[in-house]
């Protein structure tokens, strides 16, 4: 709705009528990032799901995702994406039970408000983060998809204005089950298809991390660019002697170099290392954001429009100008619908540092879904041309819908409590 001089609403004649929601699944071709003496590694009873030893964390044997298709009366719609890769049936029963009766015919260009509602209609139960908050983060995007297209305009001149259309990256978790085949694996992208930055997936001991980035290192030149992700596997004082040893090695940034709860130990980090640390992938809300960047000792921040939403996003980046911090958003594992917000807020930012980015398989299979795929030219991801998020979804590739929880909608009584 618009707001008229006196006060009051005028109506904008589109409203939200109902939300189509997918569960999407697809094997990943090769695993590399669980057990290193087992590949693929063991997956839990009655699961596709397997705990990595190195973190204790828990990863799919197949790429998971929810996506929505948010519709209106005006024959408009917008699709999103959650970054779902575990438990993807508990966020597409969140959206179908709890987000979508909040929506049903409100304006989508009240995306704000609906944001701001949404958040706060489950604040009292807790719901600051979790899957509560991938949930919205799907919708969200489907608001701002759905408004460009509305407009006829892309997400990043509604995020202020396209900035960039070409968005650098780093290679994520270089694949390979030994650190020779990923060491050879990094020189091939950068022959074939011109990457010049790397993160690795370490976290197997202070040594033989070490050991790995020089390896990588002497492999790849001084001008290539190196980062690492810990995986949140360290103690504090574990993390400043890896720290002190990458920076000596020129390491771009330490990602996740300590448990998310343990605040303490990062401001511990931070004060006895050199080199920039990232956070932020794990983090659902403003206020999670604040908490770290408010210590002086965040070098990289790694916002995921898959858990945030545009919104939410757009908020925190804001946040890290204020304080100076550059953003490379985090893209995990998810479809193009969700690759393509991470795009759009990109080419927006102020301050963009790089794009995360995984080419086989994450983007073979995320492309999947779209009818035109997105592409990287030399290293550097294109912005898709188009209003809205620039994608088009392949609608013949989608599964059923998902309909979890339709007998809970339709009956009466259910759950009655026999008397």
């Amino acid at each position: 709705m618009a707001q008229l001089a006196n006060g009051e609403k005028e109506e904008t004649g589109m409203h939200i009528t109902d939300v189509g929601i997918w569960i999407i699944r697809m094997p990943w071709p090769e695993l590399t990032i669980g057990d290193k003496s087992t590949n693929p590694p063991p997956f839990l009873p009655q699961s596709r799901y397997f705990v990595r030893p190195e973190n204790g964390c828990l990863y799919a044997g197949d790429l998971e995702s929810v996506v929505v298709e948010v519709r209106t009366d005006q024959g408009i719609s917008g699709w999103g994406e959650a970054q779902s890769p575990i438990g993807a049936t508990a966020t597409a029963s969140l959206i179908q039970e709890v987000v979508v009766p909040q929506i049903l015919g409100q304006d989508p260009l009240d995306r704000e408000v609906i944001w701001d509602n949404l958040g706060r209609s489950m604040a009292t139960r807790g719901h600051f983060t979790g899957v509560y908050r991938d949930a919205v983060a799907a919708v969200d995007i489907a608001l701002w998809d759905l408004v460009g297209h509305a407009l006829n305009v892309p997400v990043a001149t509604l995020l202020g204005g396209i900035r960039r259309t070409r968005l650098e990256a780093y290679v994520s978790g270089v694949p390979g089950s030994t650190a020779s085949r990923r060491t050879e694996r990094a020189r091939d992208l950068m022959e074939a298809q011109g990457f010049r930055h790397f993160k690795l997936a370490l976290g197997y001991g202070v040594s033989e991390d070490v050991d790995e980035v020089r390896m990588m290192r002497d492999a790849v030149g001084n001008r290539v660019g190196l980062y690492v992700d810990a995986h949140w596997h360290y103690t504090a004082t574990e993390a400043i002697r890896l720290g002190s040893a990458l920076d000596a090695l020129h390491v771009g940034f330490l990602e996740a170099p300590v448990p998310t709860e343990n605040e303490e130990a990062f401001i511990r980090v931070g004060e006895n290392t050199q080199i920039p640390l990232a956070v932020g992938e794990e983090f659902r809300s403003v206020r999670q954001h604040y908490r770290l960047l408010a210590t002086g000792l965040v070098g990289v921040l790694q916002p995921d429009v898959g858990r945030c939403g545009i919104t939410g996003c757009q908020e925190i980046v804001h946040l890290a100008k204020l304080f100076g911090i550059p953003v490379a958003p985090h893209v995990g594992v998810g479809l193009g619908i969700y690759v393509a917000a991470a795009l759009q807020l990109a080419a927006a930012l102020p301050q963009f540092y790089l794009m995360e980015c995984d080419p086989d398989p994450g983007l073979i299979l995320a492309n999947q879904l779209l009818e035109t795929p997105l592409v990287i030219d030399h290293g550097a991801y294109l912005l898709p041309d188009g209003p809205g998020l620039g994608v088009t979804v392949n609608r013949e590739c989608l599964p059923s819908p998902f309909s979890g929880t339709e007998e809970y909608q339709e009956r009466s009584g259910v759950g009655d409590l026999k008397r």
